[in-house]
């Protein structure tokens, strides 16, 4: 595989005067940096650490302190992050673990050695599950051990000490982790494990921050302050490169600045894709997000996530609160807003809705589903969009949709509550994020004013690998040609009923997924809004025709690596 700045290719190189170490990896967030490592890794605190705090108030300061933290980061827009962290309070505070470690405290064990024993125990216990999603939080049940030993020694809170354009180098970074980052001195992020949608590429891609994951071996070539080039176009990291490779890195890095100036050059103009307009929108997932797209001069917001509103709160918003987020939603953009009704259930605690535990969340009780089956709750927020001043900029876009008859009940309901106000229903679409809505997308066309898929939970039940696991990156990406058959297949299903379909999930802002979905007829790509100006320059660049002949080829290749290699060349 030949270096795509032209030079030499990658692998091992061999200098006059010594080895190079190039380590290959999964290209996760685009660009190119250069700057001293910085190692994040758990505590080395000692088993038998000394202390006089006992479980119960260990478990209740980490759960107080990761509600803070996702508390500060949902503010901030960075919403997956915040549900991750709730759900690490809850395993904090689970009583089954507290059970456990006063069972080792009780035979004289110090605390520490008791709860990393407790923890390794209930991690070994989901890991040995038949069950795919339990199994798979064996890792996050770790990520809240190494927290709440932290509280045992009264180490908590403690922020990594990150130099100005730091290379951040980890096994996996948590969220836990990468809140406590100050991003503005992040340089470029590099793991050895993860995917193009794992937590670190979904918070690298977010702030524009260069990352690669998958990177074997890395955590054993660096230590603190070495010298480390990222580049996350190509997948590598060069650790400890020599003068010449520093030189082109810096001669690459100058050209990195000057495409971010032209991508600048094209915010706000009308973008569009074999003479067919695009919308480039925004996700927001808060109200100074609505602020951010309107500085990115987005094509409207493609996807508002209404759940911040119900979430960190002992009551559910009633109508005007609501109601005031959703006009100032609307009234910032020209271009229609898409407002997701409340997304919450089985992975997200409510606290005052009581919902039960479920033996699988992400299949459980959720979304629509969940609405439905609350009525009261479902028709404040209905009641809410429906006093929109403006309906004709709005729409209303229904989650976790899976049959027809999810789509009719969602519709019936609002259309329920229209005529129970006097007011003229917005337009009702789908969140296309289960395969079976996918497959079933002429039906569903038949019926929703548009289609809009969630590539990040469609990729994730189309491979059956739940996409916060850090060691399932691999098979978190969107460019899976079973991923591709079924964003084709509803873009078909739109164009023919003559409905618009957009994609909102991460996928949108990658450039080589977004130019295949713009050739199988998606007319609308929502991103963080960060991403908007990169995703107008992108489309500006492609060749249709190349784009169209590669799109159908995309779909007969066996995975996703030989889609990138395919489309690859095509992009600018």
């Amino acid at each position: 595989m030949a270096d795509p700045r032209g030079g030499r290719p990658l692998g091992p190189r061999v200098y006059a005067d010594r080895v190079g170490t190039e380590l290959q990896a999964r290209a996760a967030s685009e660009g190119l940096a250069l700057g001293p490592a910085v190692r994040v890794e758990p505590l080395d605190v000692p088993d038998d650490l000394p202390t006089d705090r006992t479980f119960t108030e260990v478990a209740r300061g980490t759960a107080d302190r990761l509600e803070g933290l996702a508390a500060r980061v949902r503010d901030e827009g960075r919403v997956e992050e915040a549900d991750v962290l709730d759900a690490y309070a809850l395993i904090a505070t689970d009583p089954a673990l507290a059970k456990d470690v006063a069972a080792g405290t009780g035979t004289g064990d110090p605390l520490v050695a008791a709860i990393r024993a407790a923890v390794e125990r209930m991690a070994a216990t989901f890991a040995a599950m038949e069950d795919e999603y339990f199994a798979q939080r064996a890792d996050d049940v770790r990520g809240v051990g190494r927290e709440l030993v932290a509280t045992a020694a009264g180490r908590e809170g403690a922020d990594p000490d990150v130099p100005d354009d730091a290379v951040v180098c980890a096994d996996d970074l948590t969220p836990a982790d990468t809140v406590r980052l100050d991003l503005g001195r992040v340089a470029a992020f590099a793991t050895e494990r993860g995917g193009p949608t794992s937590h670190t590429a979904i918070v690298a891609r977010a702030a524009g921050i260069p990352a690669v994951v998958g990177a074997a071996g890395l955590m054993a070539a660096v230590t603190d302050g070495t010298t480390v080039l990222v580049d996350g176009d190509a997948g590598r990291v060069i650790v400890d490169p020599d003068d010449t490779e520093r030189d082109r890195a810096a001669t690459a890095i100058e050209g990195q600045h000057r495409r971010a100036e032209e991508h600048r050059r094209h915010r706000g103009t009308r973008t569009e894709f074999d003479g067919h307009r695009v919308l480039v929108a925004a996700n927001v997932g808060t109200l100074d997000g609505v602020a951010d797209a309107a500085e990115a001069a987005a094509d409207g917001i493609g996807l508002f996530r209404s759940e911040f509103l119900f979430l960190e709160r002992d009551d559910a918003p009633d109508r005007e609160e609501q109601l005031t987020a959703y006009r100032a939603a609307v009234e910032a953009f020209a271009d229609p807003t898409v407002v997701r009704t409340l997304d919450i259930g089985g992975d997200k605690e409510v606290g005052y809705l009581a919902l039960p535990a479920e033996q699988n969340p992400f299949l459980g009780l959720r979304g629509l589903r969940l609405t439905l089956a609350h009525p009261d709750l479902f028709d404040v927020q209905l009641d809410a969009l429906l006093g929109v001043d403006a309906p004709e900029r709005l729409r209303v876009m229904f989650p976790m949709v899976s049959s027809p008859a999810d789509l009719a009940a969602g519709v019936a309901r609002l259309e329920a509550r229209a005529v129970a106000t006097g007011r003229t229903p917005p337009p009702a679409g789908v969140m296309v994020e289960t395969p079976s809505a996918a497959l079933l997308a002429p039906h569903l066309a038949e019926r929703a004013a548009f289609l809009s898929i969630g590539t990040n939970d469609l990729t994730q039940y189309v491979t059956a690998s739940d996409r916060t696991h850090g060691a399932l990156g691999a098979h978190q990406d969107a460019a899976n040609p079973a991923v591709l058959q079924l964003v084709a297949r509803t873009a078909a299903a739109g164009a023919a009923a003559g409905v618009p379909t957009a994609v909102c999930g991460e996928a949108a802002g990658d450039p080589a997924t977004l130019a295949l979905f713009l050739a199988y007829g998606v007319e609308e790509l929502s991103v963080t809004a960060s991403r908007v100006d990169l995703v107008r320059w992108t489309v500006a660049q492609l060749d249709p025709v190349a784009v169209r002949a590669a799109a159908e080829r995309a779909l007969t290749l066996p995975d996703a690596d030989a889609v990138r290699e395919l489309v690859a060349p095509l992009l600018p």
